[in-house]
């Protein structure tokens, strides 16, 4: 079976439209996929930020509490990190930080 083809400027317009219609459709599922993306990105990124700052916060409580130690009770730092069961590897930092 033969197609016909038909040209004409209203066909032109149509197929022009049918056109910008679908680049238009792809062009959105394309920008829905990156805003999901960056969403994505942006939730992980807070997540990281909480972690980091949780982990400052603990470590600002352990110094605090061996300082508040070692002036109120005149113990030696090794002592008070002792008395607190600090980690080598916090007491290390806490040693840098007093």
């Amino acid at each position: 079976m033969d197609k016909k083809v038909v040209e004409g400027d209203f066909v032109k317009n149509i197929a022009s439209v049918e056109e910008r219609v679908k680049m238009h459709k792809e062009l959105e599922v394309k920008y829905m996929s990156m805003l999901a993306e960056y969403h994505d990105m942006m939730r992980l990124g807070r997540m990281e930020g909480r972690k980091e700052g949780i982990k400052e916060g603990r470590m600002e409580g352990i110094i605090n509490n061996v300082r508040s130690l070692m002036q109120n009770t005149g113990w030696e730092l090794d002592k008070a990190l002792s008395v607190l069961s600090v980690s080598k590897e916090d007491a290390a930092i806490v040693a840098k930080s007093i």
